[in-house]
């Protein structure tokens, strides 16, 4: 049997919770890109408690996991009924933890949701200004970016030249829509692969002067693939530190404590359960706001808010479970499993 708890501030969402195991193998496709084959092994309905609520998984032991990573690991999500992301994700893992003593609560999936978080156009471009200018491969060169925020997908646009010994020096303009959803893949490095974008629209022009020739729109297809595989991704990194740093303060303003490490820990995976972009009322009491609204999720085996915000040595700091369940934790899990990290 497993236990699980979560914090959250009260927000709204279908009841029971779905607990799904997953077994995942390594494969290699006819073009010789590494993928992940995953099936769903177990699953379960979890009643949402402020207590806490004590699953089992109907399989149990029952399905073996042969053969070891590297070649197979195994992972646990947990999701809202109609949510389109989960509330926790552990990523691929060799195995999953069994407790070492019948007073072991390192093992509870413990999860904090905070409460939706705004992120604006300006936060998202005061993380890219410094970045600029930028020189990307093949001497490209970034003169300019930004992006705007519009109903339902993030605008990017970006600037720049790029020297060419025939046809001078090559000025351009590009342009992609983004549209902004919850990250639900297992697979991911670290914990701050939350969100995903969806391109659409994309553009790119010559904007110096001189002949368009056919040279010149094969040289702008390939400032596109470069300029798209460089930039988007410091707009997505901006968001997700934007998202680190809500958990780190809705933990703070929840419990009272100071002094976190700022950064995710590696127990930890950061989650979207829900991402919408634009004009926003996340419950009919907020005022309508404008930007990209992000329900966040911070999770983990154990206690996540002493893995956020370590207890000082002396000090007190219990996790999110309440003292009279963690008895309840003793009960998790039949499986000859172990913590660790798969890659």
């Amino acid at each position: 049997m497993y236990f699980f708890t979560i914090e959250s501030f009260n927000i709204p969402g279908a009841s029971p919770l779905k607990v799904r195991q997953v077994e995942a193998t390594r494969q290699v496709t006819g073009g010789g890109d590494l993928v992940w084959l995953e099936i769903v092994n177990d699953e379960a309905d979890v009643p949402l408690s402020v207590q806490g609520t004590p699953f089992t998984l109907p399989l149990g032991s029952a399905t073996p996991f042969a053969p070891p990573p590297p070649s197979r690991y195994v992972g646990l999500t947990v999701s809202r009924t109609g949510a389109p992301g989960p509330v926790y994700r552990s990523g691929y893992l060799n195995t999953l933890p069994v407790p070492s003593s019948p007073e072991d609560t390192t093992v509870a999936v413990d999860v904090f949701e905070a409460r939706w978080q705004l992120v604006t156009a300006q936060q998202i471009n005061n993380s890219i200004s410094p970045l600029l200018p930028m020189t990307l491969k093949g001497n490209i060169k970034i003169t300019d970016a930004s992006v705007k925020i519009e109903e339902g997908h993030i605008t990017l646009r970006a600037e720049g030249t790029k020297p060419e010994a025939l046809l001078g020096l090559i000025g351009f303009k590009y342009a992609v829509n983004l549209r902004v959803v919850p990250e639900t893949e297992m697979d991911f490095a670290g914990s701050q692969n939350v969100l995903r974008f969806l391109p659409f629209g994309a553009t790119i022009e010559l904007t110096s002067s001189g002949p368009s020739i056919p040279e010149t729109q094969v040289i702008l297809k390939l400032i596109e693939g470069v300029v798209a595989a460089t930039v988007t991704p410091q707009v997505r990194s901006s968001l997700e530190s934007a998202a680190t740093a809500a958990v780190y303060a809705a933990v703070g303003a929840f419990t009272g404590r100071t002094g976190g490490v700022g950064t995710i820990p590696p127990s930890v995976t950061l989650t979207t359960e829900r991402a919408q972009v634009g004009t926003f009322r996340p419950n009919p009491s907020d005022p309508e706001t404008f930007g990209v609204h992000l329900l966040l999720a911070a999770g983990t085996f154990g206690s996540v808010i002493n893995a956020l915000y370590p207890a000082r040595p002396g000090g007190s700091g219990s996790g999110c479970m309440p003292a009279a369940l963690v008895r309840l934790a003793a009960l998790i899990s039949r499986q000859p499993y172990q913590r660790g990290k798969g890659h």
